[in-house]
């Protein structure tokens, strides 16, 4: 690794750290360890329990959706990864009552994740960036116009979700159910990583404003 891009890495975690502080981490370990490490736990639980790996599958994926509807009855605070995880699981419910299939219900962060990045992308395929909608008016790059990183915004992350998503569809169909659980939400956090690092990186290697943007033109 060169001298630029190790400098550059650093650069990047240190912008991370700086926007994350310690309560922020300790609210994120907890989301993780009830959306991954729980629901993990309780699906090798009970399926020797229950005898049944659809049984064992749908209350271990119910935990964080529980987690979620008490946290928001009793702190008045929603959390983002439970919130995600409670929507997943309202679509893996619907794909299972319709098709039957375990896979399918299996599949349901890939299907909402993956569902995100076709809007992001088709949103930019249309020329209407989905982040231009999304991001606050104040925000700004020095060197870009709004529009210009609302574009490069919805762009990695059209592209990282959509990724994340089919990458999740190739473990559920390839890994054993205990396995899969196992990976995905590890796979999914390096994803989301990923598109951080992304958006800080573009940010940081923007293009230098030229002579005399910004100011208004001579009559």
């Amino acid at each position: 690794m060169s001298d630029r891009e190790d400098l550059s890495a650093r650069a990047i975690w240190a912008a991370i750290r700086r926007r994350f502080n310690t309560k922020t981490l300790v609210g994120f370990g907890v989301s993780v360890l009830v959306s991954a490490v729980a629901p993990l736990i309780c699906y090798e639980r009970l399926r020797h329990l229950a005898g049944s790996q659809v049984t064992a599958l749908l209350i271990a994926a119910a935990i964080p959706a529980a987690w979620t509807a008490g946290n928001l009855a009793v702190r008045r605070r929603l959390d983002p990864i439970g919130a995600l995880s409670a929507a997943g699981f309202g679509i893996g419910m619907l794909m299972l009552a319709v098709t039957g299939s375990t896979f399918a219900f299996k599949i349901h962060d890939a299907v909402l994740v993956g569902s995100i990045g076709v809007v992001c992308l088709a949103s930019m395929a249309i020329r209407r960036p989905l982040a231009l909608v999304l991001l606050p008016k104040s925000v700004s790059w020095p060197g870009m116009t709004r529009r210009t990183v609302a574009n490069w915004v919805t762009g990695i992350w059209g592209v990282v979700l959509a990724a994340d998503a089919a990458v999740i569809v190739l473990l559920a169909a390839t890994l054993p159910t205990a396995t899969f659980l196992a990976a995905q939400h590890p796979v999914g956090l390096t994803f989301i990583a990923a598109g951080i690092a992304g958006v800080i990186w573009r940010r940081r290697h923007r293009p230098a404003p030229r002579p005399g943007d910004g100011q208004q033109a001579r009559p």
